[in-house]
């Protein structure tokens, strides 16, 4: 029985991404293991390896034990839409360097010299069996523990786990192995888990532990429906009392926050629960704080709740200071565990935008903290800045001081005590405060080494609006091109073509262990997938072709030259030159040679003959230097091969088919440069891979038209109900609305159209509205289990609260405000969920139906600090006479479209659509209105289905 992995077999599938802990990579053939010249990619990350290193050029080679890595950290594993940072990573072998006696990493791929070459002139692969082998010593920071990578070959695979060192080593050969790596590498008398007294952390923040909500903090509460959820939009409060009392007479104290709503106390929980307010006035709620710090009310309904500006901040709320008020309030955050203890500190979440990746986390619900003597709280954040002092843990179990020279969010970039320079992972290395005599001056030491900074990927300072939403803002500073030291250990290394290895120490489970896009596809792929990827990379990718375009036409000449079918392609590739030569006699036109050259050299209309001449002549220079950049171009080809190209080229051309293939190239690809997206681009285009879901708006172009049905030439009119939807008809997204136009507009939530007015000038007025739920003043109906439309919408106007308080200045408020001065109704699309109650399930969109602007006014939000412009909707009662005309022409039109695709059907499938569209007008609101309009078009339309469809039917039995 084998595990050997077999491309295109069930459950053999190598994954470009496993667990760190234990993963599984295909076992090293013997032939790869005797190769002088193993393929590259048969190196795996943890592989032990065999470095063949010359000391001075032309002298005797010697075997260093090596260990195969990549040369960057990989980045966690992120979750959710937004992709994971990438950056170039290439794996490279550590060893301890012989000339600067440091352990350095040195690329896998690299061309290699002769024999008077110094440093790195090979590697290889070292011999393993059944018996297990240690190929590296780690740590689990989270325990503490020492870990050793275990590698195991049985069955065509080689398995390689993280196991504790107090487990591994019950087994006395890799007891004895791990011994003599310790020893190797100097660890330390003590490991991670033994310094107990020493307060370690992971310098990124892992989650937010919450705020005291003092008395006087003023807050958000995220208004609590019947169902118990939350709803999208807060209602401001402020806490006026804390303390303990019982929850239920007899039982034991409990922590209690009093919040009191000045002016909208009811908007803050659902109907059912307003027996629940205190106080003369009913405007104060008292919530309980539960261990965990999340606080709910007495009928056991959590509350959302969030501070918005601290007790001791004096300054007035308003439209102005929120943003910065919301920054200052202070939170208590936790740092990364180490040795199962956690480190909190309290800052701003101005501050915290530095040390945490998703900076929206502090803008949600944060719990209550009411008795901060259970956490260890130190001001850690102060050492996490320019020139901050602190202790590293090093990969022998020692810790190392340090002292920051940049820093961002992902990576820090350290110096050591020797001025060697370092990029530590923020999420992977453990720190502590250094002591007095640990600590060490940035501004004294000298940089003797500068590492690489250039791949650092740019991060954005984000700006955080208070309902969660971020924009990017300007990119945080960090030096990507820092000034090289010109040390003798960088001019060394650098000759070397070696870089100083990590000192740091890394978690071993704090990432993912991955592959590259050249091991996944030649695991895989099958022979013949992988000849088509390697014709897909040099028709698709440039960089590729480039890269390998003399070898691949050295091998094309090779494999068709003898060829019998590439004989046959050559003698009618001649007829055809000598047809088309013939032709092109019978095609000169009469008149000598010396009347053609007049005729060019003949000056145009205003041109002087000097000045034709002159012209005609530099036209010849240029023809004579393009012909000239060809041919240096061809250069390297001999005659014979050039003549094998051409004609391949024109067998191509001529045919219509792909009759080049690219067979056996795949030694011509530069592999190293394949990443992922390739892959994934090439297994969609062969149907290998599902194509990611088409969300353009072009998917809902109605048969026959390849533009939005409203952009139609002699289109009647934008408003009203002009494409005849019915109330409550749905719509999948704000695309499929837009190209049918019923709301103009796929972000905005106004639409408007630009219309002529009597005097000449142009005007903007509203024809559509769409109900998002994006302010916290509209009607919302996404929980509404059965969509019935509304006696009266309340909507708010454009305009978020960041941007300051709304004006009549923007077009969609002034448009929605003519639209009510011409009496023109507007159409109202409202945002419903899929399934009512959770968000998650996606939404969709409702033809709510007509309504006209009854109250347009500019108000102060009852729910936040902005000044707002507000419209009050009620139904339309039919009663604009030109409109109705438009109505009633807009139905004829649809109809007559609807015909013209029945009888353009050219299959059963664009049939039903049709079928589909004339049901929709059937059950439309104008149609119902007005039927006798189009009587006769509805006849038609009745038997053209019938006699469209027995017909089709009829030919797809044919067919099969």
């Amino acid at each position: 029985m084998t595990l050997r992995n077999k491309a295109g077999k069930r459950g053999t599938a190598l994954e470009k991404e496993q667990y760190s802990g234990s993963r599984w990579t295909p076992a090293i053939s013997s032939n790869m293991r005797a190769a002088e010249n193993p393929d590259p990619d048969s190196f795996y990350v943890d592989d032990p390896v065999t470095v063949h290193y010359r000391k001075a050029a032309g002298g005797k080679i010697t075997e260093i034990p090596g260990v195969i890595n990549m040369e960057r950290v990989v980045l966690p594993k992120s979750r959710g839409i937004k992709a994971r940072v990438s950056y170039a990573n290439w794996r490279v072998v550590r060893f301890m360097d012989p000339v600067l006696k440091m352990e350095v990493t040195h690329p896998i791929i690299f061309e290699r010299g002769d024999e008077e070459c110094k440093g790195v002139v090979g590697i290889r692969h070292q011999e393993t069996d059944t018996a297990p082998r240690v190929a590296e010593l780690g740590i689990d920071f989270r325990t503490g523990e020492t870990q050793v990578n275990l590698l195991q070959t049985l069955a065509g695979r080689t398995s390689r786990r993280w196991i504790p060192e107090r487990y591994a080593t019950k087994n006395k050969a890799v007891e004895k192995q791990v011994k003599k790596m310790k020893k190797q590498q100097g660890f330390g008398e003590r490991t991670l888990n033994e310094r107990t007294r020493e307060l370690w952390f992971i310098p990124t923040v892992k989650r937010i532990i919450g705020h005291s909500y003092s008395v006087g903090t003023i807050v958000e509460v995220f208004r609590t429906k019947d169902n118990g959820k939350f709803d999208l939009h807060p209602v401001e409060g402020l806490i006026v009392g804390k303390g303990k009392a019982p929850l239920i007479t007899g039982m034991a104290s409990k922590e209690y926050r009093d919040i009191k709503f000045p002016e909208n106390a009811t908007h803050a929980v659902a109907q059912k629960f307003h027996k629940l307010l205190r106080g003369k006035k009913k405007d104060t709620l008292r919530c309980w704080v539960q261990s965990n710090g999340r606080l709910f009310i007495s009928q056991g309904i959590w509350i959302k709740c969030q501070p918005i500006q601290e007790h001791d901040d004096k300054f007035d709320r308003h439209i102005n200071n929120r943003v910065p008020a919301m920054e200052n309030c202070r939170l208590l955050v936790a740092w990364g565990k180490v040795n199962d203890r956690q480190v909190a500190s309290w800052m701003t979440r101005k501050q915290l935008q530095l040390h945490q990746k998703n900076n929206a986390l502090s803008y949600g619900e944060i719990r209550c903290i009411y008795d901060e003597s259970v956490h260890r709280v130190i001001d850690n954040f102060k050492l996490l800045q320019f020139g901050g002092k602190l202790m590293v843990m090093g990969r022998n179990q020692e810790p190392l001081p340090a002292c920051i020279k940049q820093f961002g969010r992902d990576f820090m970039e350290v110096v050591w005590q020797d001025g060697v320079t370092e990029v530590l992972p923020r999420h992977r290395v453990a720190v502590k405060a250094a002591n007095q005599g640990e600590s060490f001056s940035l501004s004294k030491t000298e940089i003797t080494y500068q590492c690489d900074t250039s791949w650092i990927p740019i991060e954005k300072n984000m700006i955080i609006d208070p309902r969660g939403q971020s924009r990017a803002g300007k990119d945080l500073p960090f030096d990507r091109d820092p000034d090289r030291s010109g040390s003798k250990i960088e001019s060394a290394a650098e000759e070397l073509g070696e870089c100083l290895a990590p000192r740091a120490a890394y978690d071993c489970f704090k990432t993912t262990y991955t592959i590259m896009a050249s091991q996944y596809a030649k695991n895989n792929f099958k022979a013949s997938q992988l000849d088509r990827l390697c014709s897909w990379i040099v028709e698709n990718r440039e960089y590729f072709k480039d890269s390998c375009v003399d070898k691949f036409h050295e091998h094309l000449v090779e494999l068709y030259k003898n060829d019998a079918k590439f004989k046959r392609w050559e003698e009618e590739y001649k007829e055809a030159m000598e047809d088309e030569d013939e032709d092109g006699e019978d095609e000169e036109e009469d008149g000598s040679e010396e009347e053609q050259a007049d005729d060019e050299h003949a000056s145009a209309p205003g041109q002087s003959e000097e000045e034709a001449a002159e012209e005609f002549s530099n036209s010849g220079e240029d023809e004579e230097m393009d012909s000239a950049s060809e041919a240096e171009e061809e250069d390297d080809l001999d005659d014979e091969s050039r003549h094998v190209l051409e004609v391949l080229e024109w067998a191509t051309d001529k045919f219509d088919a792909k009759i080049v293939k690219f067979k056996n190239v795949e030694r011509f690809i530069a592999w190293d440069m394949l990443d992922f997206n390739d892959v994934e681009e090439f297994e969609q285009s062969t149907g290998t891979k599902k194509k990611r879901k088409d969300s353009g708006s072009a998917q809902y172009f109605e048969l026959g038209l390849s533009h939005p049905t409203w952009k139609e030439e002699g289109y009647p009119t934008l408003f009203g109900n002009h494409g005849n939807w019915y109330v409550g008809q749905a719509f999948e997204n704000r695309n499929e609305s837009y190209v049918l136009g019923v709301q103009r507009e796929t972000m905005r939530g106004i639409s408007h159209v630009k219309v002529m007015c009597h005097d000449g000038l142009f005007e903007h007025i509203t024809d559509a509205v769409c109900f998002g739920n994006g302010y916290a003043d509209d009607t919302h109906d996404l929980e509404i289990v059965e969509f019935k439309p509304e006696g009266a919408y309340v909507y708010t106007g454009e305009g978020r609260e960041d941007k300051g308080n709304q004006t009549w200045n923007s077009r969609g408020n002034y448009g929605i405000k003519k639209a009510m001065n011409n009496g023109i109704p507007v159409k109202v699309l409202v945002k419903r969920n899929n399934d009512v109650g959770r968000k998650s399930s996606g939404s969709h969109y409702v033809f709510a139906g007509l309504y006209i602007v009854a109250v347009s006014e500019l108000v102060g939000s009852a729910k936040t600090t902005q000044k707002i412009t507000q419209f009050i909707f009620r139904p339309y009662k039919w009663d604009n006479p030109s409109l109705e005309i438009s109505h009633q022409s807009c139905l004829q039109a649809r109809i007559e479209r609807i015909i013209k695709f029945a009888r353009d059907a050219e299959d059963l499938f664009a049939w039903e659509e049709a079928a589909v569209k004339f049901v929709q007008f059937l059950q439309g609101q104008i149609y119902r209105r007005y039927p006798m309009v189009v009587e006769k078009q509805i006849t038609t339309m009745r038997k053209l289905l019938k006699s469209k469809r027995r017909k089709l039917h009829q030919e797809a039995l044919v067919d099969v």
